[in-house]
């Protein structure tokens, strides 16, 4: 596996010929699509998983061309949950929707598995509390930096910089404030959601309060990155 994404890291991204074929009848639309992998790219290395990529061809359709109805079916089905990210799946929407670059989807993964926000249960990856968590913070104070859209832009204009179109100072000086100025936000929020103690640091006197770490939560100063008191054997 660690070989497998070496490699991946230096190889290609995949190619793929998509075909759409519509149709219309009494005002509804119904869609037909076709796949046909032109160049496996990195992805050769990850046929053995259960989302390894299938050909899928249409016959051959003129536009305009007419088609008999020859059964129609009637079903009930209730929705299902997405199911859980392959490594190789989630590789794959990246790639999709312009995240990050070959050389860098390993990594991000391993970062995501190290930091304890998903863990691999045979074979896919599961978020954890911690991960559940830090999304619905990330939600709450910052929606549009974690959206696809923004990392997608943001990986462009950091192409841009490199090969010297942009300015970096400018990119960083329209980025910097806003972001720093939501982390204020975020930090006073998170200081009038914690819940007393009735305990003080003995440091400076500001309230003991409940913090959530790495380890599990444990009792530090809220005053906090003014002091950084933290009470011993408190983590739980």
């Amino acid at each position: 596996l660690i070989y497998n994404r070496a490699v991946a890291s230096i190889m290609a991204p995949k190619k793929e010929e998509i075909t759409t074929v519509t149709f219309e009848e009494n005002g509804l639309t119904f869609a037909l699509q076709g796949s046909r992998r032109i160049f496996d790219g990195y992805e050769i290395l990850y046929q053995y998983d259960d989302d390894a990529f299938v050909d899928k061809y249409l016959p051959k359709i003129s536009e305009g061309e007419e088609f008999k109805i020859t059964a129609k079916n009637k079903e009930q089905e209730f929705t299902q949950p997405p199911a859980h990210f392959s490594e190789a799946r989630i590789i794959k929407t990246m790639e999709q929707v312009g995240i990050g670059r070959p050389s860098t989807y390993a990594s991000t993964i391993a970062i995501l598995q190290k930091r304890k926000y998903v863990t691999n249960e045979s074979g896919v990856l599961k978020t954890t509390d911690q991960g559940q968590k830090t999304i619905a913070v990330l939600g709450e104070y910052f929606p549009e930096i974690i959206d696809a859209k923004y990392t997608a832009k943001m990986e462009e204009k950091l192409d841009n910089i490199a090969s010297k179109k942009l300015s970096q100072f400018k990119i960083l000086k329209s980025f910097y404030q806003p972001f720093m100025d939501d982390v204020a936000k975020a930090m006073q929020k998170a200081k009038d959601d914690e819940p007393p103690t009735g305990k003080f640091c003995p440091k400076c006197g500001s309230p003991l309060v409940y913090k959530n770490g790495k380890k599990g939560k444990f009792l530090g100063c809220s005053a906090f990155p003014k002091c950084r008191y933290i009470e011993k054997d408190s983590e739980k």
